[in-house]
């Protein structure tokens, strides 16, 4: 077995020198594949290779993703990365420099890829933006790394400062089982929450010179927020949790679409600001920049309730619309001798579903909170928004 592994670490050796003569001046090939199956150590397997120039040198280095401690199932596969350099020399070689995020053991798992992107304005040139997907395409690990270059001038004293070299700094990890979106300095980060209507958390992230990493660290998010995990749903309106349409209602906060929402005669007090609709917010509906999702509590029995009673009051419309009809056959009303059988209405309401909120509007630079209590009923099987009371929790400028 060593043998073998001597064999194999010579024939990788062989394959250096013998790429760096093709690099001496006058040689002509400037494109040869290399079997980096040969250089990676055994245990490693070759996962994609990328051609890039990852650090603005002009050349094409290579980006090797590999697979280790293999799993049946490849979504479970960790995967690491490394780059390699032909770096200056007589000849040149070809030198690794890995890919590592502080406190991963691995950069990501099963699907993964690597791109160029240039996502920190506050740097020259682009990242190299490793992520991975789960199986159904949602990413869920991501991590940004940047060149830096600090080799020292030989001719002078050798110094003690960490800082010096060459290496792939990790300026950005991100770890979200509901996605990861990255734009230029922001990234936005899902995580799944125990929520039966399937809320995420979301935390939003903003670079600080030219790094979303403290030290070693993660820098905190600068906004955490409820959120749907997967975009608000189609027919928000029809699912049996109430709390899902006032949480469409904040992801339409300020738009026409949040009227949609609401029972008409709701929908009407608030585009006049009648009454209690006047303060649902800190500022006029209309001119409010956003709103952050703090809390939100609910009752899971309370829907169930309401049902229960709407289905009464079906029940009931039913037997007064089969009285008129009866009644309609035998003798017209209204007459001072006839006692006429209620008339059945349009579609009725359920009892109120009571969900309360602590919610940070935004506008502009000013941000101020505030606590409601919201009244949902069903109509037609429809949750709509139908009542609120709120007062403020605090105001605060930044």
């Amino acid at each position: 077995m060593k043998r073998s592994l001597s064999m194999r670490h010579g024939r990788a050796l062989a394959l250096l020198l013998i790429y760096g003569t093709l690099l001496l001046p006058g040689c002509a090939p400037q494109e040869k594949e290399l079997d980096f199956g040969m250089l990676l150590p055994s245990e490693w397997t070759p996962y994609e290779t990328y051609r890039f120039d990852t650090n603005a040198d002009g050349i094409d280095e290579w980006a090797i993703l590999y697979t280790y401690d293999q799993k049946t199932n490849q979504d479970f596969t960790p995967v690491g990365g490394v780059i390699y350099h032909a770096d200056r020399g007589k000849p040149p070689i070809i030198f690794p420099y890995p890919l590592i995020a502080p406190g991963w053991s691995r950069l990501g798992e099963g699907k993964s890829s690597v791109r160029l992107e240039d996502l920190l304005s506050d740097l020259s040139g682009s990242e190299v933006v490793f992520q991975s997907v789960n199986g159904s395409g949602i990413t869920t690990r991501v991590a940004l790394f940047h060149w830096e270059d600090h080799e020292p001038d030989k001719l002078l004293p050798p110094t003690a400062d960490p800082g010096i070299g060459q290496w792939y700094r990790c300026v950005g990890q991100f770890y979200g089982d509901a996605g990861i979106k990255l734009e230029l300095n922001k990234a936005t980060v899902w995580e799944h929450t125990q929520e039966r209507s399937q809320l995420a958390i979301r935390k939003t992230y903003l670079p600080r010179q030219g790094s979303y990493v403290d030290g070693t660290e993660l820098a905190p998010p600068v906004e955490t927020c409820l959120d749907f995990a997967y975009g608000q749903p189609q027919e928000v309106g029809s699912s049996p949790y109430p709390e899902k349409v006032l949480m469409a209602f904040y992801w339409n906060f300020g738009t026409e679409q949040a009227y949609d929402l609401m029972t008409k005669e709701a929908a009407q007090k608030l585009r006049t600001g009648a009454n209690e609709w006047a303060y649902i917010a800190p500022w006029p509906f209309t001119s409010v920049t956003s709103a952050c999702v703090k809390e939100l509590n609910y009752n899971p029995g309370a829907e169930a309730q309401a049902q229960k009673a709407m289905i009464a009051q079906v029940q009931a419309t039913h037997i007064a619309r089969a009285t008129f009809e009866a009644a309609s056959t035998m003798t017209a009303c209204p007459e001072p001798e006839c006692t006429c059988p209620p008339t059945p209405n349009g579609p009725q309401a359920s009892p109120p579903v009571w969900v309360t909120t602590r919610v940070e509007y935004r506008l502009h630079e000013q941000t101020s909170q505030m606590w409601a209590a919201w009244g949902l009923v069903q109509v037609d099987g429809v949750w709509r928004i139908d009542q609120v009371v709120s007062q403020p929790a605090n105001t605060q400028s930044e």
